[in-house]
């Protein structure tokens, strides 16, 4: 299997205005990591939601059934 290496940076508002009205990656003034909407109050910088790949649904619903059939025995 080959290895990807995916670099996600943090955005700064001054130079890329975070969406307003969109669930993202926020970093607080505290450096928590955290998902949610953009405020200016406590929000330092911020970054895109991955985004959900069919293989990645796929692999997500065959675990859930996995787990939900062991689960109920």
């Amino acid at each position: 299997m080959t290895t990807r290496e995916f670099n996600v940076n943090w955005k700064l508002p001054e130079e890329f205005p975070p969406p307003k009205a969109e669930k993202i990656l926020l970093l607080t003034v505290m450096g928590i990591a955290t998902m949610g909407f953009w405020s200016d109050m406590d929000c330092v910088a911020w970054a895109a939601l991955p985004k959900m790949t069919e293989n990645v649904k796929n692999a997500l619903q065959s675990k859930r059934k996995e787990h939900y059939c062991y689960s109920v025995m």
